[in-house]
């Protein structure tokens, strides 16, 4: 294995150090010395190569041991921080005998909420550590830049995958033959998810049941729950009864909402959502002369807005048009003046077409479906796009200077104003009203020869911009973007 070494003339700190007793209570307790003189220590530490949770015999584990240590100081604690796909996780650590160790199960769900997965598959975890080290006279220094160290750590096997699922908690007196109602339902596309849409005035606790253990009397011992570690992920850990024999916490809904309640039985997560559409499709006429679902096309979703879609559409007067949140006849709706404001069956000159929304007048519009727990709302909107990143007059303000020009026909491009300053365009239309113009942020694929493809932010993991995806639109002064919403291109000239 790996031996890490580190030299260092430090100021003697506050030293973070716990008892060394295996009853594991208290592991973030610390102790702490007075700042002293500056010392030199040195110490030698290994961490383990590979670890499998589900072999250790315990309910702690030896993560890293001390190869070596200069005389006169000795290793008394050691903070440990998980480090993988861009996360960060505390590990609370005790240190007994030259070895580091931490609790199994800690580890363990650390290790899948940083991966956000359970699957026992080996993980790649970078280890932050942070020795503190002791003189005989008892003083203590924090080792702050201790060298980064690497493990592979493979978590506890998930229980077996059931076929039935079901809720058992306050919604049913926490009796297991009252089940049936609050049974998940299987996804027809994913054999892993399950969900259930729940509906209660109140804040509900409940545990997750497999239908196979129902009627077994370790019923309890096999229903899941929620971590006892990770708090407030998103998704979250569906914990199972641990190897120390401790059972999951409850899991606990919002009342007052029609909540979903989906689970992975694959990655052993939970999510718990109000029960908003994930897609929006829209369909009619002008698709296609069969009113074809398969080529009907889905609307945008408005980044961390759920429930609510935006799409820049052209049709023609006379058009016919309704919505769905699925590829098929069902959960559709159409004109219905409870969900159409004034303002949009003015501006399109909507009627209803046997059901259907009739377009009264042609042009491009900005069409918005925005879904809650206490309904629906359709607008349509004059198309405003605006060209931001600074590129023009080093200006990000959506107004008549960074507008683009709205074509009069279907084929013709949106046309920005050309830049003044050379840099990445960004692009949104800040007509949905979401509380930000990047929410509705798109862009131009021509990164690495890119054909000019209209790319969404949508809900993409972005902290920034959209070049973070590899997506870049790039314009030089003097240019002009160019897009075009009928074939899904654009260019910069």
């Amino acid at each position: 294995m790996k031996r890490l070494s580190y030299m260092a003339c430090l100021l003697l700190a506050s030293a973070a150090f716990t008892a060394c007793d295996e009853d594991f209570k208290d592991w973030a307790d610390p102790q702490s010395n007075p700042q002293e003189e500056a010392i030199t220590a040195m110490v030698d530490i290994t961490p383990v190569a590979s670890m499998k949770l589900e072999e250790q015999p315990g309910d702690s584990v030896v993560i890293a041991s001390v190869s070596s240590i200069a005389e006169n100081f000795s290793l008394t604690a050691c903070n440990i921080e998980l480090v993988a796909e861009g996360q960060i996780l505390n590990l609370p650590s005790k240190v007994k005998d030259g070895n580091i160790k931490v609790r199994l199960t800690e580890l363990d769900q650390k290790v899948a909420s940083l991966y956000k997965s359970q699957k026992s598959l080996e993980r790649e975890v970078t280890l932050k550590l942070t020795p503190v080290v002791m003189t005989t006279n008892g003083e203590a220094t924090s080792l702050t830049e201790y060298p980064e160290m690497q493990s592979a750590i493979t978590p506890v096997a998930t229980p077996a995958v059931d076929t039935e699922y079901y809720i058992v908690g306050d919604l049913n007196s926490w009796q297991m033959d009252k089940a049936t109602a609050t049974k998940f339902e299987a996804d027809q596309d994913n054999q892993y998810l399950f969900s259930v849409v729940v509906e209660s005035e109140e804040k509900f606790d409940f545990k997750i049941v497999p239908g196979s253990a129902i009627e077994a009397p370790d019923a309890w011992q096999r229903a899941l729950g929620a971590s006892k570690v990770i708090e407030d992920p998103d998704p979250g850990l569906l914990a199972f009864r641990d190897k120390e024999g401790a059972d999951p916490d409850n899991l606990t809904c919002t009342g007052g909402k029609k909540m979903k309640i989906t689970i992975n039985v694959e990655d052993y997560t939970y999510t718990i959502k109000e029960d908003l559409p994930e897609h929006m499709y829209i369909n009619g006429s002008p698709y296609s002369l069969g009113w074809d679902w398969a080529v009907a096309p889905e609307m945008v979703p408005v980044t961390q807005t759920p429930g609510m879609f935006w799409s820049i559409q052209y049709y023609t007067e006379g058009d016919q048009i309704k919505f769905a949140p699925v590829r098929k006849w069902e959960g559709d709706f159409g004109y219905d003046e409870e969900i159409l404001s004034p303002e949009a069956i003015d501006f399109a000159e909507l009627t209803s077409a046997g059901g259907n929304i009739g377009i009264g007048k042609s042009g491009w519009y900005l069409v918005i479906v925005a879904v809650t727990t206490e309904g629906k709302t359709i607008s349509f909107r004059l198309p405003e796009v605006y060209l931001l990143g600074g590129v023009i007059n080093n200006s990000w303000n959506c107004d008549e200077t960074t507008l683009f020009r709205i074509p009069t026909d279907k084929t013709s491009d949106f046309i920005s104003p050309a830049a003044t300053v050379t840099g990445m365009a960004r692009i949104s239309t800040t007509a949905v009203d979401a509380g930000g113009w990047w929410k509705s942020e798109f862009t131009l694929d021509l990164a690495n020869e890119g054909d000019g493809t209209i790319v969404y932010r949508e809900n993409k993991n972005v902290s920034d911009n959209l070049s973070e995806l590899g997506y870049e639109c790039n314009v030089k002064a003097g240019q002009k973007v160019h897009i075009n919403f009928t074939t899904g291109k654009g260019k910069v000239e």
